[in-house]
C-alpha cells in the first residue's frame, strides 16, 4: 500500500508542474524562451 501511494504522490507531483508549464507555454506562446 505505501508503496502505490508513493508512486501515486510522485506522479501527482510531476504531472501538475508539467500541467502548468503547458498552461503556461499555451498562454504565452510569444516567448517560448522560458522553457
Amino acid at each position: 500500500m505505501r508503496v502505490y501511494q508513493f508512486r501515486h504522490l510522485g506522479n501527482f507531483v510531476i504531472t501538475i508542474p508539467f500541467n502548468l508549464s503547458v498552461k503556461l507555454t499555451k498562454q504565452s506562446q510569444k516567448s517560448p524562451s522560458i522553457l
